[in-house]
């Protein structure tokens, strides 16, 4: 079995505020992920972030991984509630990214779960996630693609739960399992006010 502790990462996030003619930005970085002490390998990085009290924003995910049969990647987004610094299962309210050959979906502190087929058979793999909210903080339009072409999860787009954003999010943790290396990066940008996370 491959170790997850030879491969190094970088872990950015940007936290930026829009100002006139410009914004300024805060990074931070860390140099790789924990190594694993479990068997199956898995190792997770936390990042604090915040969102500014814009009213209308789009917000944005991308995926990018070596997929496998026998990796697992996951982004997830939620709130910090204990001040611990971990995005607990409890404490995330979106979760999407790649399970052993399946593209999945998971919100409302794992209550809910939606699975995909994939769109073609690539090892490099792209998922896409975008909407847009309203003042409300309402999803009005929710897309989300494999490699930025097929569609996934037209359930979600058609109902737009509540828990696929929250502005009061602070916390987004990437984790990684698995025998194979996924060479995994991801960028979630808040358009409007000027926030990004990137894990890389």
């Amino acid at each position: 079995m491959r170790s997850w502790s030879g491969i190094r990462f970088l872990v950015c996030a940007l936290f930026a505020l829009c100002a006139a003619g410009g914004f300024g930005a805060s990074v931070m970085r860390q140099s790789s992920l924990p190594a694993s002490g479990f068997v199956d390998t898995e190792t997770v990085t936390n990042v604090v972030f915040s969102f500014a009290e814009d009213v209308a924003r789009d917000f944005s995910v991308r995926l990018e991984l070596d997929a496998t049969p026998s990796n697992c990647v996951e982004v997830a987004f939620g709130c910090d509630a204990d001040g611990d610094g971990r995005l607990g299962t409890a404490e995330a309210e979106l979760a999407l990214g790649w399970d052993c050959g399946r593209w999945f979906v998971v919100g409302t502190n794992r209550l809910t779960r939606i699975e995909a087929e994939p769109s073609a058979t690539v090892a490099r793999r792209t998922l896409v996630l975008g909407m847009h909210v309203d003042a409300e903080v309402e999803v009005r339009r929710l897309s989300i693609r494999d490699g930025g072409a097929a569609e996934l999860f037209p359930e979600l787009a058609s109902t737009r739960p509540g828990w696929l954003f929250n502005r009061r999010w602070n916390l987004a943790r990437l984790a990684v399992r698995g025998v194979d290396p996924a060479h995994e990066r991801a960028l979630a940008v808040l358009c409007g006010a000027g926030t990004a996370v990137y894990l890389h």
